[in-house]
């Protein structure tokens, strides 16, 4: 298929710049290696999700030689349906170097001041709802929006009180949710759960709502980007994909790569021309490299005696420790409300009779810590024989588990019983790297727009 426009390789945040689109004067292709997600009737039922996974694609990626089932989903939006509601930016400090115990991070090629007018449309076209937090830890902003923070439910208020009375400093988070339509009957809004019903303000519901009604969109579903080619000059001059079991060739003036940090990697690698036998875009040698997972924890805050009337939980987090709290001073993370935490979901997490999961959880307030790990050269995704092998090196671990006992100690001075689960290498999360970007060619793959240096047509998004 030939078009005179843009390419794009697959969906997620990436309907946002299709949106964008939109009014140019470019034909815009976009692959997506899934369709969009229908309710097929068992969008509540958790065992069906955790259990049997009828969402998840058939599909295994290897990490420390050790085999586990994909989660990433191949639908339009990709995880998005199923996790997404808060649209942060990042902070100032963000683009600074920061020091971990574990080491320090690289500067960014581009500051939130520079970036703060984006961020500003994003939050318009999202309707996000909270832009003033109140945070310690908020940005610069260019600009006033009107939307308020979502309420806090009675139980969350109540809490939000207690950790202000034990010197922690809550924040509203910033959502881009349908609260009202979210309470409707059996609606809640919980972790891995899919959205079928559009309630979540997202890139599919917004964005990509108004591209389908243009003639210079075109949208193809279930098709998978199998390589990128390029000619002697590192021009990429098609796509080779398979569509309807078919093999298909798609060519554009630009392309641009968004598959997520790990396929965008795999799909880079798989790729090759005459002239870059090595792959593409890794004359800097820093494709693949540089991978890393945020360092996660669930926690779950518990009054014996006390049931929680409130469904939703996401509307709250603390900050207190993103700067400091570590030995001598130094960063820890973040903390924020998980969607609430249900029966099934605890007794499939945990392996405990579904009876006292369901006691647990009713009584429950549930958390999410957060912290950032430091890329490093060692850390990587590479495939090989048609296999992605991921091998996530990490380096700030203990001060993961130093945040979560930050918070064990906050929440018990709020009367609450924590009980706390950390995250392990089976389960990547909010995945970073493997496409540096930078100013120098000679230490990045991308440049601050995200276009290749090696390859003038080229953008890994």
């Amino acid at each position: 298929m030939e078009t005179e426009g843009k390419i794009i390789g697959s969906f997620n945040s990436v309907t946002t710049l299709a949106a964008s689109a939109v009014d140019s004067v470019w034909q815009t292709l976009i692959l997506e290696r899934g369709e969009h997600l229908e309710n097929p009737g068992n969008d509540l039922d958790y065992l069906a999700i955790s259990e049997q996974g009828v969402f998840n694609p058939n599909e295994q990626w290897i990490d420390g030689g050790v085999v586990f089932d994909l989660e990433s989903k191949h639908n339009v939006s990709g995880k998005s349906k199923f996790y997404n509601s808060m649209l942060f930016r990042h902070w100032e400090s963000d683009s600074l170097p920061v020091h971990y115990e574990g080491g320090r991070t690289a500067a960014g090629a581009i500051s939130n001041k520079e970036l703060a007018p984006d961020y500003l449309a994003a939050e318009q076209m999202y309707g996000v709802c909270g832009l003033h937090t109140k945070a310690l830890t908020e940005p610069y902003r260019s600009g006033e929006s009107t939307h308020k923070p979502i309420a806090n439910l009675l139980d969350i208020g109540e809490l939000r009180k207690r950790r202000r009375a034990v010197g922690l400093h809550p924040a509203s988070l910033p959502l881009a949710v349908n609260l009202d339509l979210w309470l409707v009957g059996e609606r809640q809004l919980r972790d891995s759960y899919p959205d079928t019903y559009g309630v979540k303000i997202y890139d599919e519901n917004v964005p990509f709502s108004r591209a389908p009604n243009y003639p210079n969109i075109e949208v193809i579903t279930k098709c998978i980007a199998l390589k990128s080619v390029i000619d002697m000059s590192g021009y990429v001059t098609h796509v080779q994909g398979e569509y309807n079991r078919n093999a298909q060739r798609f060519s554009a003036k630009t392309t641009i790569h968004s598959f997520g940090v790990v396929q965008s990697a795999a799909h880079l690698s798989a790729s090759a021309g005459e002239n870059f036998k090595s792959r593409l875009t890794q004359s800097s040698n820093q494709l693949r490299r540089n991978f890393r997972n945020l360092n996660c924890s669930a926690g779950m805050g518990m009054h014996v005696f006390r049931k929680r009337k409130s469904s939703y939980h996401k509307t709250s987090m603390s900050d207190d420790f993103y700067h400091t709290g570590g030995v001598v001073g130094t960063p820890l993370g973040y903390i924020q409300r998980f969607g609430k935490n249900v029966g099934p979901i605890q007794s499939s997490s945990v392996n405990i009779p579904l009876w006292l999961a369901k006691l647990i959880t009713a009584r429950s307030i549930d958390f999410y810590s957060t912290l950032e790990d430091i890329s490093s050269l060692s850390s990587r995704v590479t495939l090989i024989d048609g296999n992605v092998h991921l091998d996530c090196q990490r380096s700030t671990w203990t001060n993961q588990k130093m945040l979560v006992s930050e918070l064990k100690i906050a929440l018990g001075s709020a009367d609450l019983v924590v009980l706390s689960r950390h995250f392990d290498r089976s389960i990547p999360s909010h995945q970073r790297g493997t496409a540096l970007f930078g100013n120098d060619p000679n230490s990045s793959v991308v440049n601050s727009y995200y276009q290749s240096h090696d390859h003038s047509n080229l953008s890994n998004v």
